[in-house]
């Protein structure tokens, strides 16, 4: 898999057994707060981030490897010319091959060793250390995804604060819905609800890694364009719930992913049935996700 960091050898010496794996550049931390001299990532290359890590988890969990540590620091850019980077992730020292549906807790006799580091990570599960299993990586990935598009408007310390507040909220078992929906214009069209999923207090909730990657996929690739010839097709002055799950529908994303915008999008609104197509597309384009016309 291209989207994990490439092992080239390993060698003994008296000490130590060292692995030596590709060059990278940067850490993606150092990149989204501005530690990088190349500057802000441009919204083409934060999607196409999102997407190579939603690929790596993806191909991690698919052969049973449960990486248990996915954060920011843990993902690597790699340059590619002078104005785009890939991501690859990497540090797979806590990564183990996962023979049962779940893991038990750290502290049970036999189990998987856990370091206290990533138990008490901002970026890791709530479950993480009691009985856990994929559902914690892809909350991980979550996370790592909140930090992406939130550094896109926010400076480090707000967007610790956010990380903050994301990872409370899923640990009180609340909605973590007003921390992804405060993220800003530059989010893709209808990662809103895909990014409340992945950050779900119980982890039976969360989408698989798979299902997060094919719906990461097609935000990525949705146009300005296509959403307004759409919604010129099926509507005119008004929307209702019907008509805009047409219009996602048309897009080719999962009909569940659907059912969640429709419902986020009419809650936001705080419309009951009916809400003017402008004031759809304002929050969606201005307030809400979008890709670049």
């Amino acid at each position: 898999c291209s989207d994990i960091v490439r092992y080239a050898f390993a060698c003994e010496t008296a000490t130590d057994y060292v692995l030596i794996f590709e060059a990278c550049d940067v850490d993606l931390w150092d990149a989204l707060t501005g530690a990088w001299s190349r500057g802000k990532a441009s919204s083409m290359e934060r999607r196409a981030w999102s997407l190579q890590l939603c690929r790596a988890v993806s191909h991690c969990h698919r052969l049973r490897v449960l990486h248990r540590d996915v954060n920011p620091w843990n993902v690597l850019l790699v340059l590619e010319g002078s104005d785009s980077s890939s991501a690859r992730l990497g540090d797979f020292g806590l990564a183990v091959q996962m023979d049962s549906p779940e893991l038990r807790g750290w502290e049970t006799p036999g189990a998987a060793p856990l370091d206290d580091s990533a138990i008490g990570s901002l970026y890791s599960a709530p479950e993480l250390g009691d009985a856990y299993g994929f559902p914690a990586d892809v909350f991980s990935l979550g996370m790592t995804l909140l930090a992406i598009w939130g550094s896109a408007d926010l400076g480090e310390e707000e967007l610790i604060t956010l990380v903050e507040g994301a990872k409370q909220a899923a640990c009180s078992a609340s909605s973590s819905s007003s921390h992804v929906g405060s993220l800003g214009k530059g989010l893709p069209w209808g990662l809103h609800p895909v990014l409340a999923d992945a950050l779900a207090h119980q982890a039976a909730a969360r989408p698989s890694a798979a299902t997060l990657r094919d719906r990461v996929e097609v935000a990525s690739r949705t146009t300005l364009q296509q959403v307004k010839a759409l919604f010129k097709t099926h509507c005119h002055q008004q929307l209702t719930p019907v008509v805009l799950g047409t219009v996602l529908d048309s897009l080719g994303s999962p009909k569940e992913s659907n059912e969640e915008m429709v419902a986020l999008a009419f809650r936001m609104l705080g419309s009951s049935g009916r809400m003017d197509v402008d004031s759809f597309l304002k929050w969606v384009f201005q307030e809400g996700s979008s890709v670049p016309a």
